[in-house]
């Protein structure tokens, strides 16, 4: 009988289907998060040496059909699909030892592509604990990834406790506006900040699932 637990099992296997771009876009978003300091590697906790080497060998199984297809992709892709996934199957699994902001920010990457994770604490105490800027930002980085490689962002807050407002300045960026239930609106760099803001306060969204990395771009 495996020692990993169901739930962490669950997720490998949910990480292990997910289409190369995807793991991609997830691998850009934690380097952003890391670089960017919402990312603290170091906070992912440790697990025992019988238990890390049972969770090692479900990943690395879990990825083996899909060996020759992730080599084939980007380079270190086949790597890093295992390293997010191992890292994030740590959280999940000691998630009793992560503040709840910790376990937020180390879980975005993935929860910003459909995985929920299991609750760290009750939902309605979630929304209070976590510092919402950092969430958001957290969040908005990982939603930004499916959208460009490694986008430099900068951040502005938005009034009225509305959110925060990511934006990326390279020719055919575009910003992200966060609200603090994690809902979004992205409009390209021909709107301008006022439209846009004025559009996300009457309540305009982007649909999450049309943060598609397969269409290579999203509408409001």
């Amino acid at each position: 009988m495996s020692v990993v637990p169901p739930d962490v099992a669950a997720f490998i296997t949910m990480a292990s289907q997910m289409p190369g771009r995807t793991l991609d876009a997830i691998r850009w978003a934690t380097a952003s998060a890391v670089a960017a300091g919402f990312y603290d590697t170091s906070m992912v906790p440790a697990l025992s040496a019988p238990q890390f080497s049972a969770l090692n060998k479900q990943v690395r199984d879990a990825f083996a059909p899909r060996a020759e297809e992730l080599r084939a992709g980007r380079p270190g892709g086949l790597r890093s699909a295992i390293s997010c996934t191992t890292r994030t199957a740590q959280v999940i699994w000691k998630r009793d030892r992560l503040a709840a902001d910790q376990y937020a920010s180390l879980t975005a990457a993935f929860t910003a592509h459909g995985f929920a994770p299991p609750d760290h604490i009750p939902q309605h105490l979630r929304r209070q604990l976590i510092p919402d800027e950092n969430r958001l930002i957290a969040v908005g980085s990982a939603l930004f990834a499916t959208l460009a490689d490694d986008p430099a962002l900068s951040v502005v807050e938005l009034p009225d406790g509305l959110g925060v407002c990511l934006v990326h300045t390279a020719r055919g960026g575009g910003k992200l506006y966060v609200a603090p239930d994690e809902t979004a609106l992205f409009v390209g760099s021909s709107v301008d900040f006022g439209s846009g803001l004025e559009a996300f306060r009457d309540g305009a969204r982007t649909p999450l699932e049309k943060f598609d990395i397969d269409s290579g771009r999203t509408d409001a």
